[in-house]
């Protein structure tokens, strides 16, 4: 029965356990630690850097389409198609940082500025030519035009609400 004891008692280190020892044993583990930490705080950091060049991206399409309906705003129907193109150009990125509704929206914009675009030219020709004779059909055209240049005029203040979810940090 003291057999087990024996080797036991036998098997216990007689010199005792230094303090560097100790502490080169805890080393290693504190060493992982940092090093999680550290990768915890770039992933951190890359996730902020990407939602900032995100927030960029969105707030330089949103500032070229107000730049937009600001134009239209000041030079009304006689807008240049150049203009136009241009605008679209500028918002062609939309739909890698918008969703679908917002893409739909800037294209409406677009298809509703040519045709108030197309309306004008009917009336004024660029060619110097006399547009659609004064009557009913030149009326009902004006009209168009009128309300197509109202409604994105309008814009403006309305795509405040859809864009806002976009902007804020």
């Amino acid at each position: 029965m003291l057999e087990p004891l024996k080797v036991v008692i036998e098997n216990i280190p007689v010199e005792a356990f230094s303090p560097i020892e100790f502490i080169s044993s805890l080393l290693t583990p504190i060493i992982a630690v940092i090093t999680i930490l550290i990768a915890y705080r770039q992933y951190k950091n890359d996730k902020m850097r990407l939602k900032h060049e995100l927030y960029e991206k969105r707030i330089q399409v949103y500032n070229h389409f107000i730049d937009y309906i600001c134009e239209i705003q000041r030079e009304g129907s006689c807008i240049s198609i150049d203009s136009i193109h241009r605008y679209h150009n500028n918002i062609f990125i939309s739909s890698f940082l918008f969703d679908a509704k917002i893409q739909k929206y800037l294209e409406v914009i677009y298809q509703k500025s040519i045709s108030m675009w197309n309306y004008h030219v009917q009336c004024y020709p660029l060619n110097g030519t006399p547009g659609i004779p004064v009557g009913p059909e030149r009326s009902r055209i004006c009209k168009e035009e009128t309300d197509l240049y109202i409604w994105i005029s309008n814009q403006r203040d309305e795509s405040v609400k859809l864009f806002k979810e976009y902007f804020s940090i």
